[in-house]
């Protein structure tokens, strides 16, 4: 099992990555809990694997009840979050409950949005259980759910007290959310490391498969990635973190106007990276060959088609909701060369649409 540190002053937390964790292999850092009674907020689609990691818990000392919550984007429209309230309070959940969080991206938001709010923020440790979450959302603590004019809107940053990350959850993944988890593994990739840009252009196939002798270095790579910057910009106001948003802001829209669900997050991301790239030559910041070479990359991976009506109209409208706007403009996170970015405000509404239409969205 290999442990990686986010060190955050009195918020640090540990994230653990391995194979069966919740089946004896390595000692899970379990202790040290005001109160060990945990509350398990688990994907509906788990209920064969729960009972395992509950026992872990349980093993150490936890009294754990589990509700078990629907998965993807509509556990964070709020008509969904309210009873997730109403079941702590019924369970008689106190200040010093432990909210648990087990399944993807998603329920790892809501569920750590639930905890950031709850009672004004209780304890929570998040297990996430796809691929797209273990290399990115599941660390950092930003929470958050839905509004009909956009992805995330409302949110508190609530680190985690716990992050474990077991791979052997992610054989049940199916082929799309793995794509999913590429998405965001390209990113980092892109952003900031082109030796495993280059890796994943060779063995991309492989890590899809889940081969451990990529998987496990790959994972482990994006985690000590993500909690650098955590550690740099936690709050995301310093410019460092904002970097990580390379891809989502096209990619948000395109997620919008697309309608919640017709893309997983990681597919919607790979279209935003090749827009942004697209961007990136328009302005200037990169050379076309570059941008050619992510592009080929980039669009190898199988995603499902652009729906005919989401148009560049729509997806200029979304982008200027933006939540990383500055003073009105949207910063976006443009790139350089692989492994370096700039941010930029000055992208226009025409530039956008001639970025989009590469991609075939006019």
């Amino acid at each position: 099992m290999k442990r990686i540190h986010v060190a955050l002053g009195g918020r640090s937390y540990d994230v653990c990555i391995g194979h069966s964790l919740f089946r004896g292999n390595g000692v899970l850092p379990l202790k040290g809990y005001k109160e060990k009674r945990a509350f398990f907020f688990a994907d509906s689609r788990l209920k064969r694997a729960l009972p395992w990691i509950e026992r872990t818990f349980r093993n150490s000392g936890w009294k754990t009840k589990t509700f078990f919550v629907p998965a993807g984007e509509r556990i964070k429209d709020f008509k969904n979050i309210y009873p997730l309230y109403e079941n702590l309070l019924r369970a008689g959940a106190d200040r010093n409950a432990v909210i648990v969080a087990v399944g993807g991206g998603s329920i790892g938001d809501a569920i750590g949005f639930v905890a950031g709010t709850f009672l004004r923020g209780l304890e929570w440790i998040n297990i996430p259980t796809t691929l797209l979450a273990q290399v990115d959302s599941a660390i950092g603590g930003k929470t958050g759910v839905n509004h009909e004019s956009g992805k995330n809107l409302i949110g508190v940053f609530h680190q985690p007290r716990l992050v474990l990350c077991d791979l052997d959850l992610l054989l049940a993944l199916s082929g799309r959310d793995r794509v999913s988890g590429l998405g965001e593994i390209a990113k980092y990739a892109i952003i900031y490391d082109r030796k495993l840009f280059t890796l994943l252009e060779g063995h991309w196939k492989q890590l899809l498969e889940l081969n451990p002798k990529i998987t496990v270095p790959i994972i482990s790579k994006c985690a000590i990635l993500k909690s650098r910057v955590i550690q740099k910009d936690e709050l995301d106001r310093r410019g460092t973190r904002e970097v990580l948003n390379f891809g989502h802001t096209v990619g948000h829209a395109i997620e919008t106007r697309a309608r919640y669900g017709y893309y997983r997050h990681g597919e919607a991301v790979l279209l935003g990276m090749r827009v942004e790239a697209a961007l990136s030559v328009i302005k200037g910041h990169l050379e076309p060959k570059v941008q050619k070479r992510i592009d080929r990359f980039l669009s190898s991976v199988p995603i499902p088609p652009i729906p005919k009506n989401v148009n560049a109209k729509q997806i200029s409208e979304s982008v200027r909701l933006d939540k990383k706007k500055s003073e009105g403009k949207v910063r976006f996170v443009l790139l350089k060369d692989l492994g370096k970015t700039v941010l930029d405000t000055t992208v226009t509404p025409a530039e956008i649409s001639r970025a989009l239409r590469s991609i075939g969205i006019h």
